[in-house]
């Protein structure tokens, strides 16, 4: 469960982030410190060695380029008439990774539910959209620095026929069809609202759960505010937000969507890299000027020193890991 009461500084670590720019900068000149470099590429122990010059852990992605996956989820990400993959946190990534010298990227659309396969198999390295940062999922992917948090809401056929207004309207009524998607954070809670599993339609995508509101087929589709804006783009006069609406309670606490990009635990060396570039972009402004106008206000930033190791500090982070929280 993901919870707002995570104990974090206030205060940039400002050392800590030193320390990683370090790192980033001593990846590609891992060499320097070992002897001089010739000019066929290979590294000379006093001038006379031999041996083979020691690459930096991002070459293979700044040389070969690497694959992001994506789903259908504006204003998160989404394709553009031109075939581009754009949205608020595939253009953050994107300028993330282009600070790395990382431009070569392609793309692999998935369904939701099966993201995670997709990194831990290999078939993709990092996802170009942000979603919930759980513990479940920490401990079979690695999650970079939370980029945005988000409230829930729902998305009612126009009027509110049922007359939502929380999750307790959910328990309240039974005859409430409720949609979602396949694998998303927002199963957990409602099972935590003892809301029967016969009662949610899970779907593959964005456009499929919007459609099931519009045609009656589900009564509300719950999910972040921000990913509901996006969907009134779709469903257009026939479904509206509610207002006002409560989120899950659990434990006395408010469940807030925190999300961020993942990667498998395999790629550290490109996770740390993403991290110090995530900090940067929070504290010089340009996360929420990127992401702003493409549908996540500036307001739901977080601040730097929040890490994904301050939400799952029981997963696997290897020794490689550098932790950024203040």
């Amino acid at each position: 469960m993901l919870r707002n009461s995570m104990q974090t500084s206030r205060k940039t670590n400002v050392s800590r982030l030193l320390r990683v720019a370090a790192v980033v900068a001593a990846m590609s000149l891992i060499t320097a410190c070992s002897g001089a470099v010739n000019d066929t590429g290979t590294e000379t122990a006093d001038g006379n060695g031999t041996e083979p010059v020691s690459a930096s852990p991002l070459d293979n992605f700044v040389e070969n380029g690497l694959t992001l996956t994506y789903i259908v989820d504006p204003p998160n990400v989404y394709e553009a008439d031109d075939g581009t993959i754009t949205g608020a946190s595939a253009e953050a990534i994107k300028a993330i990774l282009a600070k790395l010298d990382i431009t070569n990227l392609s793309y692999q659309n998935v369904p939701f539910d099966t993201t995670i396969p997709t990194l831990t198999s290999g078939r993709a390295e990092l996802t170009s959209f942000i979603f919930n940062i759980k513990p479940d999922r920490c401990s079979e992917v690695a999650f970079a620095n939370p980029v945005y948090i988000d409230r829930d809401g729902a998305m009612v056929q126009k009027g509110n026929p049922k007359n939502i207004s929380s999750y307790d309207d959910l328990v309240a009524d039974e005859s409430i069809k409720i949609a979602s998607l396949r694998g998303d954070a927002h199963l957990d809670w409602f099972k935590a609202y003892n809301i029967a599993d016969s009662r949610v339609q899970q779907f593959d995508g964005l456009p499929q759960a919007i459609d099931a509101v519009v045609t009656g087929r589900a009564d509300v589709y719950i999910n972040g505010m921000v990913n509901l804006a996006g969907g009134l783009l779709q469903g257009g006069d026939d479904v509206e937000i509610a207002a006002p609406f409560d989120g899950p309670i659990i434990d006395g606490e408010e469940m807030l969507s925190i999300g961020s990009f993942a990667t498998s635990y395999d790629n550290i060396d490109l996770l740390n890299a993403i991290n110090a570039g995530i900090v940067d972009m929070i504290n010089s402004g340009e996360l929420g000027e990127i992401m702003g106008p493409l549908g996540y206000p500036a307001s739901g930033v977080p601040d730097p020193t929040m890490t994904a190791k301050s939400i799952c500090p029981d997963a696997p982070w290897p020794a490689g890991y550098i932790d950024l929280a203040g």
